[in-house]
Protein backbone atom coordinates (compact mmCIF):
# COMPACT_ATOMS: atom_id res chain seq x y z
CA UNK A 1 0.00 0.00 0.00
CA UNK A 2 1.50 3.66 -1.35
CA UNK A 3 0.24 7.13 -1.81
CA UNK A 4 -1.15 7.40 -4.87
CA UNK A 5 1.13 7.90 -7.98
CA UNK A 6 -0.91 7.01 -11.19
CA UNK A 7 -1.30 9.17 -14.44
CA UNK A 8 -3.25 8.71 -17.26
CA UNK A 9 -0.50 8.16 -20.05
CA UNK A 10 -2.41 9.20 -23.09
CA UNK A 11 -3.73 12.38 -21.97
CA UNK A 12 -0.03 13.54 -20.44
CA UNK A 13 1.69 12.81 -23.68
CA UNK A 14 -1.14 13.89 -25.77
CA UNK A 15 -1.40 17.47 -23.88
CA UNK A 16 2.71 17.66 -24.29
CA UNK A 17 2.79 17.06 -27.53
CA UNK A 18 0.26 19.74 -28.24
CA UNK A 19 1.86 22.33 -26.21
CA UNK A 20 5.28 21.51 -28.24
CA UNK A 21 3.50 22.04 -31.21
CA UNK A 22 2.18 25.27 -30.18
CA UNK A 23 5.39 26.40 -29.27
CA UNK A 24 7.63 25.11 -31.98
CA UNK A 25 5.35 24.91 -35.06
CA UNK A 26 7.50 25.56 -37.65
CA UNK A 27 10.04 22.88 -36.94
CA UNK A 28 8.06 20.28 -34.83
CA UNK A 29 5.80 18.17 -36.42
CA UNK A 30 4.28 14.35 -35.99
CA UNK A 31 4.24 12.41 -38.57
CA UNK A 32 1.39 9.44 -37.98
CA UNK A 33 0.98 5.97 -40.00
CA UNK A 34 4.67 7.01 -41.19
CA UNK A 35 6.95 4.30 -39.84
CA UNK A 36 10.46 4.52 -40.58
CA UNK A 37 11.25 0.82 -42.49
CA UNK A 38 15.27 0.85 -42.31
CA UNK A 39 18.34 3.35 -41.67
CA UNK A 40 21.27 4.21 -43.77
CA UNK A 41 24.54 5.66 -43.18
CA UNK A 42 26.08 7.95 -45.92
CA UNK A 43 28.96 4.88 -45.82
CA UNK A 44 26.93 2.36 -47.67
CA UNK A 45 24.11 4.73 -49.80
CA UNK A 46 25.22 5.04 -53.64
CA UNK A 47 23.90 8.54 -54.01
CA UNK A 48 25.82 11.50 -52.20
CA UNK A 49 24.74 12.83 -49.05
CA UNK A 50 25.17 16.00 -47.43
CA UNK A 51 27.78 15.01 -44.16
CA UNK A 52 25.51 17.19 -41.55
CA UNK A 53 22.66 14.57 -42.38
CA UNK A 54 24.46 11.42 -42.93
CA UNK A 55 21.63 8.86 -41.87
CA UNK A 56 18.79 8.39 -44.47
CA UNK A 57 15.34 6.88 -42.56
CA UNK A 58 12.93 5.00 -45.34
CA UNK A 59 9.43 5.32 -44.05
CA UNK A 60 6.54 4.60 -46.27
CA UNK A 61 5.98 7.90 -47.62
CA UNK A 62 9.69 8.60 -48.21
CA UNK A 63 13.32 9.07 -47.39
CA UNK A 64 14.86 11.42 -44.55
CA UNK A 65 17.57 13.19 -44.22
CA UNK A 66 19.34 13.35 -40.20
CA UNK A 67 22.01 14.18 -38.34
CA UNK A 68 20.92 12.33 -35.60
CA UNK A 69 18.70 9.33 -35.11
CA UNK A 70 16.84 8.78 -31.65
CA UNK A 71 15.81 4.81 -30.94
CA UNK A 72 12.72 5.39 -28.58
CA UNK A 73 10.66 2.28 -29.70
CA UNK A 74 11.39 0.28 -26.36
CA UNK A 75 10.43 -3.39 -27.47
CA UNK A 76 10.25 -2.75 -30.97
CA UNK A 77 14.04 -1.50 -30.79
CA UNK A 78 14.96 -4.63 -32.84
CA UNK A 79 13.12 -3.88 -35.49
CA UNK A 80 15.52 -1.35 -36.80
CA UNK A 81 18.92 -2.66 -34.46
CA UNK A 82 18.65 -6.09 -35.50
CA UNK A 83 21.96 -6.65 -33.29
CA UNK A 84 20.27 -5.33 -30.17
CA UNK A 85 18.13 -8.40 -30.15
CA UNK A 86 18.00 -10.15 -27.26
CA UNK A 87 19.41 -7.54 -24.93
CA UNK A 88 16.28 -5.84 -25.76
CA UNK A 89 13.02 -7.81 -26.24
CA UNK A 90 9.64 -7.00 -26.21
CA UNK A 91 7.15 -8.28 -23.64
CA UNK A 92 3.65 -8.77 -24.22
CA UNK A 93 1.73 -7.09 -20.71
CA UNK A 94 -2.40 -7.87 -19.85
CA UNK A 95 -4.77 -4.98 -18.55
CA UNK A 96 -8.29 -5.48 -17.43
CA UNK A 97 -10.56 -2.92 -16.18
CA UNK A 98 -12.86 -4.38 -13.60
CA UNK A 99 -16.24 -2.64 -11.76
CA UNK A 100 -16.79 -4.52 -8.26
CA UNK A 101 -20.24 -2.64 -8.70
CA UNK A 102 -19.68 -1.47 -5.15
CA UNK A 103 -18.48 -4.01 -3.54
CA UNK A 104 -15.00 -2.13 -2.67
CA UNK A 105 -15.33 1.32 -1.43
CA UNK A 106 -13.34 3.88 -4.10
CA UNK A 107 -10.07 4.86 -2.37
CA UNK A 108 -8.71 6.41 -6.08
CA UNK A 109 -7.48 9.23 -4.59
CA UNK A 110 -5.74 8.28 -1.64
CA UNK A 111 -3.72 4.71 -2.79
CA UNK A 112 -2.39 2.96 -5.39
CA UNK A 113 -1.37 -0.48 -4.94
CA UNK A 114 1.80 -3.41 -6.14
CA UNK A 115 1.36 -6.85 -5.22
CA UNK A 116 5.06 -8.25 -5.43
CA UNK A 117 4.97 -12.51 -5.36
CA UNK A 118 8.16 -14.80 -5.94
CA UNK A 119 7.73 -15.57 -9.77
CA UNK A 120 6.36 -18.86 -10.33
CA UNK A 121 6.32 -21.41 -13.12
CA UNK A 122 3.38 -24.20 -13.53
CA UNK A 123 4.73 -27.23 -15.82
CA UNK A 124 1.24 -28.62 -16.48
CA UNK A 125 -0.36 -25.50 -17.69
CA UNK A 126 3.60 -23.93 -18.81
CA UNK A 127 2.42 -20.57 -17.80
CA UNK A 128 4.65 -18.20 -16.34
CA UNK A 129 4.14 -15.87 -13.08
CA UNK A 130 5.95 -12.45 -12.96
CA UNK A 131 6.04 -11.44 -9.48
CA UNK A 132 3.84 -8.55 -9.68
CA UNK A 133 0.30 -7.47 -9.83
CA UNK A 134 -0.21 -3.58 -10.38
CA UNK A 135 -3.72 -1.64 -9.49
CA UNK A 136 -5.18 1.85 -9.73
CA UNK A 137 -8.92 2.84 -8.81
CA UNK A 138 -10.69 5.44 -10.90
CA UNK A 139 -11.65 8.28 -8.52
CA UNK A 140 -14.61 9.43 -10.55
CA UNK A 141 -16.17 5.77 -11.22
CA UNK A 142 -14.80 3.49 -8.68
CA UNK A 143 -13.56 0.88 -11.62
CA UNK A 144 -10.39 -1.10 -10.80
CA UNK A 145 -7.48 -1.05 -13.40
CA UNK A 146 -5.91 -4.16 -12.93
CA UNK A 147 -2.68 -5.71 -14.85
CA UNK A 148 -0.51 -8.89 -14.40
CA UNK A 149 1.23 -11.16 -16.50
CA UNK A 150 0.46 -14.95 -16.02
CA UNK A 151 1.04 -16.27 -19.38
CA UNK A 152 2.94 -19.14 -20.89
CA UNK A 153 6.22 -17.63 -22.24
CA UNK A 154 6.01 -17.69 -26.10
CA UNK A 155 2.74 -15.63 -26.10
CA UNK A 156 4.14 -13.28 -23.25
CA UNK A 157 7.83 -12.18 -25.41
CA UNK A 158 6.07 -11.53 -28.22
CA UNK A 159 5.13 -8.24 -30.54
CA UNK A 160 1.84 -9.14 -31.20
CA UNK A 161 -0.43 -6.93 -29.32
CA UNK A 162 -3.42 -7.66 -32.05
CA UNK A 163 -5.31 -9.46 -29.19
CA UNK A 164 -5.70 -10.71 -25.57
CA UNK A 165 -5.15 -13.97 -23.98
CA UNK A 166 -8.38 -15.31 -23.00
CA UNK A 167 -6.72 -17.20 -19.95
CA UNK A 168 -4.66 -13.93 -18.51
CA UNK A 169 -7.80 -12.35 -18.31
CA UNK A 170 -9.80 -15.04 -16.71
CA UNK A 171 -6.93 -15.05 -14.38
CA UNK A 172 -6.85 -11.19 -13.72
CA UNK A 173 -10.57 -11.57 -13.22
CA UNK A 174 -10.35 -14.59 -10.58
CA UNK A 175 -6.87 -12.65 -8.95
CA UNK A 176 -8.45 -9.55 -8.08
CA UNK A 177 -11.49 -9.89 -6.04
CA UNK A 178 -9.29 -11.98 -3.46
CA UNK A 179 -7.14 -9.47 -2.99
CA UNK A 180 -9.64 -7.44 -1.08
CA UNK A 181 -11.17 -10.60 0.66
CA UNK A 182 -13.95 -11.61 -1.48
CA UNK A 183 -15.17 -14.77 -2.79
CA UNK A 184 -18.57 -14.23 -4.42
CA UNK A 185 -17.33 -12.53 -7.78
CA UNK A 186 -20.85 -12.93 -9.16
CA UNK A 187 -20.97 -9.11 -8.48
CA UNK A 188 -17.78 -8.35 -10.20
CA UNK A 189 -17.62 -6.93 -14.08
CA UNK A 190 -15.08 -7.19 -16.41
CA UNK A 191 -15.64 -3.63 -18.28
CA UNK A 192 -12.80 -4.01 -20.49
CA UNK A 193 -9.19 -5.36 -21.33
CA UNK A 194 -6.48 -5.59 -23.63
CA UNK A 195 -2.52 -5.86 -24.46
CA UNK A 196 0.62 -3.64 -24.59
CA UNK A 197 3.92 -4.34 -25.74
CA UNK A 198 6.69 -3.44 -23.04
CA UNK A 199 10.48 -3.65 -23.75
CA UNK A 200 12.36 -5.73 -21.81
CA UNK A 201 15.98 -6.23 -20.90
CA UNK A 202 18.20 -8.85 -20.14
CA UNK A 203 19.40 -6.97 -16.94
CA UNK A 204 16.18 -5.70 -16.07
CA UNK A 205 17.85 -1.89 -16.00
CA UNK A 206 17.43 0.29 -18.97
CA UNK A 207 19.58 1.30 -21.77
CA UNK A 208 20.15 4.97 -22.22
CA UNK A 209 23.24 6.82 -24.31
CA UNK A 210 25.32 6.51 -27.68
CA UNK A 211 24.87 3.37 -29.80
CA UNK A 212 28.03 1.20 -31.27
CA UNK A 213 28.27 0.33 -34.68
CA UNK A 214 29.18 -2.67 -32.93
CA UNK A 215 25.36 -2.42 -31.89
CA UNK A 216 23.50 -0.89 -34.85
CA UNK A 217 25.47 -2.62 -37.30
CA UNK A 218 26.41 0.69 -39.30
CA UNK A 219 29.01 3.05 -39.35
CA UNK A 220 28.86 6.15 -37.24
CA UNK A 221 28.04 7.86 -34.08
CA UNK A 222 25.22 9.29 -34.56
CA UNK A 223 22.36 6.86 -33.59
CA UNK A 224 21.37 6.92 -29.53
CA UNK A 225 18.59 4.84 -27.40
CA UNK A 226 16.82 4.77 -24.37
CA UNK A 227 14.62 1.71 -23.97
CA UNK A 228 13.93 -1.38 -21.71
CA UNK A 229 12.16 0.61 -19.16
CA UNK A 230 10.90 -3.49 -17.89
CA UNK A 231 7.82 -2.34 -17.47
CA UNK A 232 8.72 0.75 -15.14
CA UNK A 233 8.11 3.17 -18.07
CA UNK A 234 6.10 5.76 -15.95
CA UNK A 235 8.86 5.91 -13.79
CA UNK A 236 11.96 5.41 -16.33
CA UNK A 237 10.99 6.91 -20.15
CA UNK A 238 10.58 10.50 -19.41
CA UNK A 239 13.59 10.69 -17.20
CA UNK A 240 15.51 8.60 -19.29
CA UNK A 241 14.51 10.85 -22.57
CA UNK A 242 15.61 13.95 -20.51
CA UNK A 243 18.80 12.25 -19.83
CA UNK A 244 19.54 11.73 -23.65
CA UNK A 245 18.30 14.97 -25.31
CA UNK A 246 21.26 16.38 -22.75
CA UNK A 247 23.59 13.51 -23.51
CA UNK A 248 22.97 14.19 -27.28
CA UNK A 249 24.09 18.47 -26.88
CA UNK A 250 27.00 17.34 -25.03
CA UNK A 251 26.46 17.61 -21.38
CA UNK A 252 27.64 15.00 -18.96
CA UNK A 253 25.49 13.38 -17.15
CA UNK A 254 27.61 11.24 -15.04
CA UNK A 255 26.72 12.96 -11.84
CA UNK A 256 22.82 12.84 -12.69
CA UNK A 257 21.84 9.58 -14.85
CA UNK A 258 22.81 6.09 -12.63
CA UNK A 259 25.77 4.47 -14.31
CA UNK A 260 23.75 1.07 -14.51
CA UNK A 261 21.29 2.51 -17.19
CA UNK A 262 24.54 3.27 -19.41
CA UNK A 263 25.35 1.34 -22.26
Amino acid sequence: LLPAGTVWPYRLVTKVFAALLEKHSGRLTIETFTPVESVEHISTLASPVKCTHPYALHTSRGPIRARTVVHYTNGYSGHLLPHIRGLVHPFKGTMTVQDSQNAVSNQGTTVSWGFHYPPSYDPETQRLGYGLYYLGQSAKTGYFYFGGEHARFEESVSADDSFVTDHSVKHLEGALPRFFGKDDTSNWRLVSSWSGIMGYSSDGLPMVGRLSPKLTGREGDGEWIAAAFNGYGMANSLISGEALALMILGEDMSDWLPVAYGL
